[in-house]
């Protein structure tokens, strides 16, 4: 603008002022607290999806977390039952080597010489911690302490 005549700076200048004072600046407040309130409903509806989102990714984990568990529960109690009779079956066998009459009914079981070779044993199911632990995902489960109980069960 340096080089122009100043009634040109002038009217151009009055003309940005005079269109300013020609807006309508209740209707620009209006419109923006609309675009304003339109953003933060948007804002809101988005964390309420998150939360919903969240909620169901934690009780499907927990549903697993708990499945796996009640099977391991039963693989447990399977295999300790299994143990107490092969160890009621050793037991007796350790009893009757004196008694040649009991050993022979207890050889007539079938596969009790190789039970000791075959006794199971178990691995804790952990798939579904193991799944979210490294990735940080264990973060999901909203409950402090349930979440420091799962760390210290594995």
């Amino acid at each position: 603008m340096a080089g122009q005549p100043a009634s040109t700076t002038t009217s151009r200048l009055g003309r940005i002022v005079a269109a300013i004072r020609a807006r309508d600046w209740t209707g620009i407040t209006i419109e923006l607290g609309v675009v304003t309130l339109g953003v933060l409903l948007a804002f809101q509806i988005d964390q309420w999806a998150q939360d919903r989102r969240q909620a169901r990714e934690e009780r499907q984990f927990l549903e697993r977390m708990w499945r796996e568990t009640a099977e391991a529960i039963e693989e447990t109690e399977w295999a300790m039952t299994m143990h107490g009779r092969f160890r009621r079956e050793f037991i007796t066998g350790f009893n009757a080597l004196d008694d040649p009459a009991a050993l022979a009914e207890l050889a007539r079981t079938p596969n009790v010489r190789c039970r000791a070779a075959v006794m199971p044993g178990l691995g804790f199911n952990n798939t579904s911690f193991q799944e979210m632990s490294p990735s940080g995902r264990l973060n999901l489960v909203s409950d402090p302490v349930l979440r420091a109980q799962l760390r210290d069960v594995v």
